[in-house]
């Protein structure tokens, strides 16, 4: 977000996107004026709608025409891309993505000082990951469905684009559904699980003050969403969702995952984590799994099928890194991207555009609970200060027996990095 915000300011270059929804259109259409070429990814796109909801709600055919090319976490990505009615002549490349590659057996020890931190601080303990923001976001705005002000109109929320009325509602029954089932569960886990601490992440997106509220009489059960979630992964017994992108990564790092969610209809986004997790129905159910765990024994039953299923989603996990093979393909792209990916204006009329666009967004940060608030950005994009950024690079360089790259400060967020 702050790259940008600032993107007028850079030399033309190959600009990573990180999602294609319609929201991004007006930035894509500054950007290639300016003179970036586009690649995309989506990060949201490992766990997916079905093609025709994901496509209204993160691959807008407004956004398409500006892009040279696509990365995907895998062939079932691919295969996703390539259903879009409107994708132009592009590359799309299967290539994994750079978050796959911290989980990787030969990169865990990046996270090694934090994982022993984890085991000293909790001992032994369950991880519980919540992703309820669709009916529980930290800006109101987000859920499916909210109101601008107590006793006002319900409307649809952001959380409801690109869904129709009939999807939408079994979204909100099934994430409804599932918070109130985890509010309910946690204490009863907590209970059966006296000697042990319970971790209860949300999701980046979440409001966290109903667990709060809730759980803030068990002394056993903790409500974190410090760092990033690997070092939790590796330091845990066992990792509790529903329908959690988290699973996909526990099954990778070779964690059990158990699923335990509420006896409800079921979504298409739930699929593939729940299929790589340890299915339960009770919480006696939980506790046999998270027993298995500590023996080692739950990756036992369909492990053929889990690992096909992995594979085809997952991209990246063995052989050249994904951030290797995104350099490979980004080489080809700056060398030979469309000339069809070129924008709408004048370099001058983009840059001003770019000034206009980042002080509206600055005013509208000032409004409570908005999403462009320094609350919520420090919520999900924390600040990175020059030395945790130079330790972290050292860490791969090490890892990867490469030499030290040079690392520039530009802004609080936004560091330069050159081999």
């Amino acid at each position: 977000r702050d790259i940008d915000n600032r993107i007028a300011e850079f030399e033309p270059s190959l600009y990573l996107a990180k999602s294609m929804t319609r929201r991004s259109a007006r930035l894509f259409d500054i950007a290639t004026s300016i003179g970036h070429r586009i690649i995309a990814w989506d990060e949201e796109a490992l766990v997916h709608h079905p093609a025709s909801i994901y496509f209204g709600r993160r691959m807008a055919s407004e956004t398409l025409p500006f892009l040279s090319a696509l990365f995907a976490w895998g062939e079932d990505n691919r295969e996703l891309f390539l259903q879009h009615p409107a994708l132009p002549d592009i590359p799309v490349h299967v290539t994994g993505n750079p978050r796959g590659d911290l989980l990787r057996p030969e990169l865990r020890d990046f996270f090694a000082a934090e994982t022993d931190d984890l085991r000293d601080r909790y001992g032994e303990f369950v991880l519980v990951n919540t992703n309820f923001a669709m009916v529980n976001a930290f800006v109101p705005k987000l859920n499916l469905y909210y109101r601008a002000f107590p006793g006002g109109k319900e409307r649809p929320g952001r959380g409801a684009t690109g869904i129709d009325s009939d999807y939408a509602a079994a979204m909100r029954r099934n994430r409804q559904a599932g918070l109130e089932h985890f509010l309910k569960f946690v204490p009863d886990l907590a209970a059966r699980l006296p000697e042990s601490k319970v971790i209860l992440r949300p999701h980046p997106s979440e409001a966290p003050f109903v667990y709060h509220e809730r759980f803030a009489r068990l002394n056993n059960v903790e409500i974190i969403s410090e760092g990033s979630v690997i070092p939790w992964l590796l330091a845990c017994k066992a990792l509790i969702h529903n329908g959690c992108t988290t699973a996909v990564e526990a099954y990778a790092l070779g964690t059990s995952a158990i699923s335990f969610p509420p006896p409800t209809e079921d979504i298409p986004l739930n699929a593939l984590p729940n299929a790589l997790s340890n299915g339960c129905d009770s919480l006696d159910a939980v506790l046999v799994a998270i027993d298995e765990a500590v023996r080692g024994e739950s990756q036992k039953g369909n492990g053929a099928a889990k690992e096909q299923l992995f594979n085809r989603f997952f991209s990246g996990h063995t052989g050249q890194l994904a951030s290797e093979r995104m350099i490979e393909a980004a080489s080809l792209t700056k060398n030979g991207a469309s000339p069809d990916s070129k924008g709408s204006m004048t370099a001058p009329v983009a840059r001003k555009k770019a000034d206009k666009r980042r002080r509206k967004k600055e005013l509208r940060g000032l409004m409570p609970r908005s999403k462009y608030g320094a609350r919520f950005r420090r919520r999900i994009f924390p600040d990175l200060p020059a030395d945790l950024v130079e330790d972290r690079v050292a860490r791969l360089s090490g890892l990867l027996s490469r030499p030290m790259p040079e690392i520039r400060q530009v802004d609080a967020r936004i560091f330069e990095i050159a081999s």
